[in-house]
């Protein structure tokens, strides 16, 4: 009895990941278009879009005994529509934050500042704050980082 036995070139596979590969070249975000949604009077609006100047901040090495530290994280409204920042939760009791309350205009700067307090905390350290807001992405990630040394 005569089997057969089946071969699939690997090279045909590996052209056509490499033309998908290089169709798939990332735009820089001030060339990505604004996303658009259609208001309760059927009139197009532009979605508020976020864009932050740095998502981490690096204090690099701190003195226990020097107290909280904070860093603030600046962004800019890149759209037609006001941008409202609903909350912003820290990933422990050692953070807190900050930040704009009132409705940030279309091309306008606004704020989010991380504070972290390394009382009893001797060790390296990364924190994470998630910005919830109107804007696109409606979750962005921010974090920050260093190292707590003894007083």
């Amino acid at each position: 009895m005569k089997t057969k036995s089946i071969f699939i070139s690997a090279i045909p596979v590996f052209a056509l990941f490499m033309q998908l590969n290089a169709q798939s070249v990332e735009k820089p975000i001030e060339d990505l278009p604004v996303k658009s949604v259609v208001n309760s009077s059927n009139q197009v609006q532009a979605e508020a879009s976020i864009v932050f100047d740095e998502y981490k901040h690096d204090f690099g090495t701190i003195k226990e005994s020097d107290g909280k530290v904070s860093a603030v994280f600046t962004f800019t409204n890149r759209s037609d529509s006001p941008l409202v920042i609903s909350k912003v939760a820290v990933s422990c009791g050692c953070s807190a934050a900050e930040w704009t309350q009132e409705p940030v205009a279309p091309g306008g700067q606004g704020y989010v500042k991380a504070t972290y307090d390394p009382k009893n905390r001797i060790a390296f350290f990364n924190k994470s704050l998630m910005v919830y807001s109107n804007g696109n992405p409606s979750k962005t990630t921010l974090s920050i980082q260093g190292t707590v040394v003894k007083k």
